[in-house]
């Protein structure tokens, strides 16, 4: 799998379960398994934390009401001799809006730098070399690793695939897991490389595109939301965000890009769901978009396994960006 330059070649953008066991039995060329995992939690607006004197009066900095992290998830039981990024570290905290992509000296400091926490006591690198074949999942099991997974390409890293169906699949199979905190430091060294910004598309643009009627060819924008968001009917988790959608936009939960078993559906199922909805979705400039960008990644993975071939742009800001911005248009059903 690498050219005759030596220089990393690409990787298969889904791997097995078995695939990845077998491979980390085999002790051969370095495949680093890397827990990306997220949850969602909503934003602090009203500032009332754990340390504020409402929070202390609330009882929120009880130790009993604390939420383990997902940190916490991983130092309790993860695929054994893996390594955890979760998605945070490759989202940028310099912005307002929830996981916009890094910025790229961030992302390739991340790569090598030490993680610490304090709760869990873990630390150590991630230790990711140019070479490496990453493979993220994350413990929900197609969740947040899709957009670790597009993360690692927008800054060039091909060699990157995403574990079907997760911690959870592998953990039904029965396969190695390791329990407990376990403190283990990796070196390596990792060049910046510039990023791939026709992967991503702003604000500015996506609103110009679609007021353009004069283009020969439309864009498309596909939306992971659930229904009730997309449509307008029900509430957005984030507060002072409206729900509906971007006119025109197509919905595509991402949770009809799974099979029953957590898995991704097999590419001809996906191919027959994007044709639903785009006839000649292989060849169409295709744009994905969900609340914050982090599902938006799962159609990406969903759309190359089916065989798109057309230019594919992650809307980065996505819904939240576009709900908050005063001159962003919204479409809801029955309006």
């Amino acid at each position: 799998m690498h050219d005759t330059a030596g220089q990393a070649a690409s990787a298969p953008a889904l791997v097995s379960t078995q695939w990845l066991a077998e491979q980390l039995r085999g002790g051969g060329r370095r495949v680093v398994a890397l827990d990306a995992s997220w949850r969602f939690e909503a934003p602090d607006l009203l500032g009332i934390g754990d340390d504020s004197w409402i929070g202390r009066l609330l009882g929120r900095n009880s130790p009993k009401l604390k939420k383990p992290t997902v940190s916490d998830d991983f130092a309790q039981r993860r695929i054994r001799g893996a390594r955890f990024s979760g998605l945070d570290k490759f989202s940028s905290e310099l912005s307002t809006m929830p996981n916009m992509v890094t910025e790229n000296s961030e992302f390739f400091k991340a790569l090598a730098d030490q993680l610490l926490s304090t709760e869990t006591h873990l630390a150590g690198q991630l230790g990711v070399s140019p070479d490496d074949h990453v493979v993220v999942y994350d413990s929900v099991g197609m969740h947040s690793a899709p957009r670790a997974w597009w993360v690692f390409k927008y800054f060039g890293h091909d060699r990157v695939s995403v574990l079907d169906g997760g911690l959870p699949k592998w953990i039904r199979e029965g396969l190695p897991i390791d329990e407990g905190s376990k403190t283990e430091p990796y070196a390596t060294t990792y060049p910046a490389r510039e990023p791939r910004k026709d992967m991503v598309i702003g604000l500015r643009e996506l609103g110009l595109s679609i007021s353009d009627f004069s283009s020969a060819e439309p864009l498309f924008i596909l939306d992971a939301r659930p229904v009730n968001r997309f449509s307008g009917w029900g509430p957005e988790p984030r507060e002072q965000v409206k729900s509906g959608h971007i006119p025109s936009s197509i919905n595509i939960p991402h949770t009809m890009l799974l099979s029953s078993d957590g898995t991704l559906m097999p590419p001809p199922e996906l191919a027959e769901l994007f044709i639903s909805r785009i006839p000649d979705f292989r060849r169409r400039d295709i744009v994905t978009m969900s609340g914050s960008g982090v599902t938006a990644a799962l159609l990406n993975l969903a759309l190359e396994q089916a065989g798109h071939m057309g230019r594919r742009r992650l809307f980065d800001g996505s819904w939240t960006q576009w709900a908050l911005h005063p001159k962003g248009p919204i479409s809801t059903w029955g309006a």
